[in-house]
């Protein structure tokens, strides 16, 4: 599975990095260097925020028949409060220098630019200045190609069509038949695997019936469409059923 920065991988990133204990990397909100419970760890310990500011598509393109791959831009922001907060910072400063660090984000199919970066503070209470720095990113999500799933889907619910007509006309048409794609879009069985907009796809379905047909009338694509129907096979007319 490939790694992309998220709010999740983000704080494994930074754990990495820092070296501090899980519950010191929190996600950033109001209040989000404040113990909850021991108040002293707010003074004797160095707490490490993040949060993913901005997510956009930049590109995309195929890399295979079901994946589909995207080029993210990323805002993220990271924060330090603390006893070592500056401490904290002035490593920071050097990431860009540092190889080890490129590295911890490449692992997550992460480039970010670190001239991008930008660093400020301001006062809290109890803990002097709290320190944030902005950075500007890019990582690739790879997922399976929706568009391709569809294409699937949609080929399978027209085989599924095609066979309900030609069982209905193998059991009870006894020498021809008509049929709107509006008229099968209401059959029990072909409701269950249509949505409204799938007038196109039972038109589609009509012409891949393994019977002799002629299209008779209405707009190929809409329920206006006809088919007339000739069993090549005649056979007794059975009691209609629910298809």
């Amino acid at each position: 599975m490939v790694k992309s920065l998220d709010s999740k991988t983000l704080k494994e990133i930074l754990a990495e990095i820092f070296k501090v204990d899980d519950e010191f990397i929190v996600p950033m909100a109001e209040g989000w260097y404040v113990p909850q419970v021991d108040k002293e760890k707010m003074r004797n310990e160095t707490y490490v925020g993040f949060r993913i500011m901005s997510k956009k598509v930049a590109s995309q393109k195929e890399v295979s028949l079901s994946q589909m791959q995207l080029c993210v831009k990323i805002s993220f922001r990271i924060a330090f409060a603390g006893r070592d907060a500056e401490e904290f910072l002035n490593q920071v400063l050097f990431w860009k220098y540092n190889p080890s660090i490129r590295e911890c984000f490449k692992n997550y199919n992460t480039t970010v630019d670190f001239d991008s970066a930008s660093f400020f503070s301001y006062p809290a209470k109890e803990l002097g200045d709290v320190w944030d720095v902005d950075f500007s990113a890019e990582s690739i999500y790879v997922a399976e190609n929706a568009e391709k799933n569809i294409v699937k889907d949609e080929t399978a619910k027209k085989e599924q069509i095609s066979s309900l007509i030609e069982e209905y006309i193998e059991k009870f048409v006894q020498d021809e038949v008509s049929f709107t794609a509006g008229e099968i879009r209401k059959w029990p069985a072909v409701d269950k695997v249509c949505e409204n907009t799938d007038a196109p796809n039972i038109c589609n379905a009509m012409k891949s019936v393994k019977q002799e047909f002629e299209i008779v009338g209405g707009k190929d694509g809409s329920t206006s469409f006809k088919v007339r129907y000739k069993h090549s096979k005649k056979g007794l007319l059975s009691e209609s059923e629910d298809l």
